[in-house]
């Protein structure tokens, strides 16, 4: 921007509309003429939300395209990119927010608009937006084109309607589906509808329909007939689609329930589709493989079940699957419990199931074959980030996984497998992150230690074994020097090496570990742990403390003790006082408290959920409870032989569980018996 344009915007005579010195609106109204047309359409469109609306950012984008609003120059963008593109621009001109949510889910899934910037979007489209939140409507404009309406009692006015371009409605009322000629976005959501009318055969134009939140349970045949319709987002009480929905040629976006869609024969002639969940391989016509021919659109996460059914080599090479170059997520699944012999070319097909060269995601289950297939190697699938094996049982040998570049999760399970070595490299997993084994053997092959060269598992953070008859090929878990997150359990061959390795591992903060023959556990581990898990660990009687570790700096904040003796001596007090969590499970030995673990339990300041269950011996709790001033969940289960709780629980108490326990603690603390103090806790669950 050069000078010229800033003198411009200083010589603008919308900064003579505010008279208050302290009005903000002739800023905002600078800001918006000075957008791009495209982006003013935009953005004033979304005056026809509510204040404070949160808007999904997919659904935001897909109405945009609805209404005509996306231009895009770049033949190969697709609409929905360029709208995200302009959602971006309109985010960095602070004209949309977006949250911080502490759920990643939400993250980055909703904006918002600031309330004045609200205002200004009504200000600059009030001729054409109307938002309307009372019970009778009266005479709407004839110049409104885009009108959101609740808690509506009923129709006033329809033949203003005619005009409209938008609908956004809840309402328990019919609507006259034929007043809506020119109607594009239609959103009833939520409006107690339970029967779509045939006349939504008369929208004509209509490229958005939101029916989700109704109790639909069947569409009309009628709806069919929406040549123009793009996005359709049905409610997941309904099951089956109408069978001439492969008719919409157009559509782009189906959100309707995995079943509906699985059922849908013919799928394959909406080429325009951007996403498929779930496509279920069906010995019937219009279900097989080879629908996902010309789909080429699809992009995202895609599903193939029922594996097993595939007609032939032919079908599956017809699928084309490689060429599916925007699928990022691969999931290939035969049935686990498949009755039948495997069949002579069960090989061939999963060879040309072959997936696209850029996926990042990817999983096979259950296949019955006896080989891996050769596109699971390096030069096939460079940008492969995470593969999940599963049930694979008569596989004995892998390619060289460790040759992917960029592979950061290898989770596998259910197999009894040789993970090849390959040719010397300088690194062996050099992205590996995360490493999950699962009811399994595995050998490592080519992992050799002695050449101090090489790399193994450099980065790799989090290690779960669990249930494994043999892991071998590993580094040392004290080699492990990045791992965070390491759960061991009935895996004979890394049990060997706790605890001493714990004592290197400084980078970990959480360990879930089941040893039976374990009989010792070093202290000093909870200056840095988390978390720490130890179950079935029966001959655990020493929690050492060094002597020369006087502080006792602790980071433990959760504590779970199952079929393990509870910890006693110094370590109490030491490092485990800064406990939020502590959960005792299935002790059968433990059946009271010692005097030293009493005065443990009153230290504990921070503790905020207690939850003793399993133990069937247990007879009293400690009656210094009441001294927890954070606790605010306590759950007493299946503990058949306390006939009391301690007098008096913590004000601070939220919630409180108490299932399975002795009949006569039932009856003391249930309905009108019950305390008053237990009485004020908010959320009881006592049975």
């Amino acid at each position: 921007m050069d000078a010229g344009h800033w003198t411009n915007i200083l010589g603008s005579d919308l900064w003579e509309l505010g008279k208050d010195p302290h009005d903000i609106m002739p800023s905002l109204r600078l800001s918006y003429q000075y957008l791009p047309s495209h982006l003013q359409w935009c953005f004033a469109y979304c005056s026809a939300f509510p204040r404070g609306y949160p808007f999904d950012v997919d659904k935001l984008v897909n109405i945009w395209i609805a209404q005509g609003l996306i231009q895009s120059k770049n033949t190969n963008k697709r609409p929905e990119d360029v709208g995200r593109e302009y959602l971006s621009d309109l985010v960095s001109r602070s004209h949309f927010e977006i949250p911080n949510y502490r759920k990643s889910y939400w993250q980055g899934r909703y904006h918002v608009m600031h309330d004045l910037m609200h205002e200004l979007a009504v200000s600059v489209c009030l001729d054409e937006c109307l938002i309307y939140e009372g019970k009778e409507l009266g005479i709407m404009p004839k110049t409104i084109r885009h009108l959101s309406v609740s808690h509506w009692a009923g129709p006033d006015f329809l033949s203003e309607w005619e005009s409209l371009r938008t609908l956004m409605v809840n309402s328990m009322h019919g609507i006259d589906f034929g007043a809506l000629r020119s109607i594009r976005v239609l959103d009833i959501s939520y409006s107690y509808m339970r029967q779509l009318p045939d006349a939504v055969s008369h929208l004509i134009h209509l490229r958005y329909l939101d029916l989700s939140g109704n109790n639909i349970y069947s569409l009309p045949e009628s709806l069919c007939r929406l040549y123009h319709l793009q996005s359709l987002i049905v409610p997941n009480t309904c099951r089956r689609l109408p069978k001439g929905l492969t008719s919409l040629i157009n559509l782009r976006h189906l959100s309707a329930s995995d079943e509906a869609v699985s059922w849908i024969a013919g799928i394959g002639r909406l080429t325009c589709l951007q996403e498929l969940k779930e496509f279920h391989v069906r010995i019937v016509r219009g279900h097989d493989i080879g629908q996902l021919k010309n789909m080429r659109e699809l992009r995202g996460q895609l599903c193939i079940q029922s594996l097993e059914d595939v007609g032939s080599k032919e079908e599956a090479i017809e699928a084309n699957l490689k060429d599916k170059i925007h699928i990022e997520k691969l999931q290939l699944k035969w049935s686990r419990w498949m009755r039948k012999k495997v069949r002579t070319d069960a090989q061939e097909i999963l060879e040309c199931l072959q997936p696209p060269p850029l996926v990042k995601e990817l999983e096979l289950h259950w296949f019955r074959g006896a080989q891996s297939p050769s596109w699971l190697a390096a030069q096939s699938l460079r940008s492969l980030q995470s593969i999940h094996l599963r049930g694979c049982e008569r596989w004995r040998r892998l390619l060289p996984l460790g040759q992917l570049p960029v592979l950061e999760v290898l989770h596998m399970e259910n197999m009894d497998v040789v993970v090849d070595g390959g040719d010397a490299v300088v690194e062996m997993f050099p992205s590996l992150k995360e490493l999950w084994l699962v009811d399994m053997s595995v050998l490592f092959e080519g992992i050799s230690f002695e050449d101090q060269g090489r790399k193994f598992f450099h980065h790799l953070r989090r290690l779960k074994a669990l249930n494994c008859r043999k892991v071998k090929g590993l580094p040392p878990l004290s080699m492990l020097s990045s791992l965070e997150e390491l759960e061991v359990k009935t895996c004979p061959d890394l049990e060997s090496e706790l605890p001493e390795c714990l004592k290197v591992l400084t980078s970990l903060s959480s360990l879930k570990m089941s040893a039976p023959k374990l009989t010792y556990f070093p202290g000093e581990v909870m200056q840095y742990l988390k978390q720490l898990e130890v179950d079935g660990c029966s001959d655990l009687s020493s929690w050492l403390v060094e002597e020369k570790d006087e502080a006792g700096r602790s980071s433990l904040i959760s504590l779970s003790i199952i079929e393990t003796p509870l910890p006693t001596g110094p370590i109490l007090m030491r490092y485990l006082t800064s406990l939020r969590e502590l959960k005792i499970d299935r002790c059968s030995k433990l059946t009271s408290f010692t005097t030293e673990q009493k005065e443990w339990f009153k230290g504990l300041t921070s503790l905020e959920e207690l939850c003793i269950s399993n133990c069937k011996n247990l007879m009293f709790l400690p009656v210094e409870l009441h001294e927890l001033p954070s606790l605010e969940k306590l759950a007493i289960t299946y503990c058949p032989m306390i006939r009391a709780l301690p007098i008096g629980l913590p004000t601070s108490l939220k919630k409180l569980d108490i299932w399975g326990c002795n009949p006569a603690l039932i009856a003391q603390w249930q309905h009108e018996g019950a305390p008053d103090w237990v009485k004020q806790i908010p959320y009881k669950s006592i049975y």
